[in-house]
């Protein structure tokens, strides 16, 4: 275990997202049951989750405007223009979220509606009105996901967004009474969606075992993190199509399972997303203006951390090693500090640190760590 490789390697937008997420996911279900709480609650992560991200394009532009520099380094205009185009896309979310908050009515009914001749007769803005900001994000999302296309970066929120027009729309008008479908029938575009994504992501699990089963021109790191996206993609895109199965079942009032039950397919893959952040490169250098990533400007802002986050583990296995005393395990030590040689007491092994050379002991139940105190990347 080498905790070096796992910070270079961690996602903290992903991160984030995937958290608050989980979070909203974990709450609405027992808001949906008719817990007496406002929807403000249930949505709080993700609103937070919005809020810092639009917080973090504005120091970031700031940054950008304030070092000219640093607009060449490593794609500094991509990767800030990728910024702008999501941190837009969190902007319209955060909009939408106020105006479902801010719905009237929306706090004491939950879920139970009232008919649509009731709601028109209130004066009650149309859910048209509501989902304005998710029709602007659909042409943005789209936009954006050419433009990553063509800049070699991958847009995932944008593609997501981009591609659901239709099914916004579908809701809003089945909210608003104009069309009397079930809701199975209400959400066939999102379930086109979802099929055809899960067809393309059992082609990429594939695809990664044929990668992960040669040895010419791919590294060990390749080959991970191709296999994690692939079984990452499955689980979340299986867990999605479970629990819109249920949701359509249980909103159609086919299914008498309770909102908690129903959610436990997208906790399982939000939690999936979760869990990949921490082994999947990507993000974005220019939120919050750190101009690095996270991690790297974490050690930089706390040196203290540095000893603890450079530590590469190894354990041997006795089991693997025969029980001959002549066989010597050699150790090469990699901190240069330690100019000493460890004995045991009645000599059954001695190791050399430090010295160049490697050491070695007898006792194969005894295998000391290799320190990596260098300063990552």
């Amino acid at each position: 275990m080498n905790l070096k490789t796992l910070l270079l390697d961690f996602n903290i937008s992903r991160c984030m997202l995937a958290t608050c997420g989980l979070a909203t996911a974990v709450l609405l279900p027992f808001w949906l049951d008719g817990l007496s709480a406002p929807l403000w609650l249930p949505l709080a992560p993700l609103l937070t989750c919005h809020c810092l991200a639009v917080l973090a394009s504005v120091v970031g532009t700031m940054v950008w405007c304030l070092y000219p520099r640093s607009r060449s380094e490593g794609g500094g205009r991509s990767e800030f223009r990728a910024m702008l185009v999501t941190a837009a896309l969190h902007l319209l979310l955060l909009l939408f979220g106020l105006a479902l908050c801010t719905y009237p009515g929306i706090q004491e009914k939950g879920f139970q509606r009232e008919p649509a001749e009731a709601e028109k007769s209130s004066g009650k803005p149309p859910w048209l009105l509501v989902f304005a900001p998710l029709f602007v994000v659909c042409p943005l999302g789209l936009a954006g996901c050419v433009w990553g296309l063509r800049h070699g970066r991958a847009q995932q929120l944008e593609m997501i967004f981009g591609v659901n027009f239709l099914q916004f729309v579908f809701i809003a008008l089945r909210l608003d009474g104009v069309i009397s479908w079930a809701w199975v029938v209400v959400c066939i575009p999102a379930w086109l969606l979802l099929s055809f994504l899960e067809l393309l992501s059992i082609y990429h699990l594939l695809w990664a075992f044929l990668i992960a089963a040669t040895t010419a021109a791919v590294t060990d790191g390749q080959r991970r993190s191709h296999m994690l996206s692939a079984c990452t993609h499955v689980t979340l895109l299986t867990c999605l199509l479970t629990f819109l199965a249920l949701l359509t079942a249980k909103v159609d009032e086919q299914l008498s399972l309770n909102f908690v039950f129903i959610f436990v397919p997208l906790w399982i893959g939000l939690l999936a997303v979760l869990l990949s952040s921490c082994c999947l490169r990507g993000g974005n250098r220019w939120w919050f203006g750190l101009r690095q990533s996270f991690c790297p400007f974490l050690l930089d802002m706390l040196p203290c951390l540095r000893e603890f986050a450079n530590v590469g583990y190894s354990w041997h296995d006795p089991s693997n090693e025969t029980n001959d005393d002549s066989e010597l395990v050699a150790v090469q030590p990699t901190v240069p500090a330690l100019q000493k040689r460890l004995a045991s007491p009645d000599g059954a092994w001695t190791v050399a640190a430090g010295s160049g050379l490697p050491g070695s002991f007898r006792d194969p139940a005894i295998f000391p760590p290799r320190l990596f105190l260098d300063i990552p990347d």
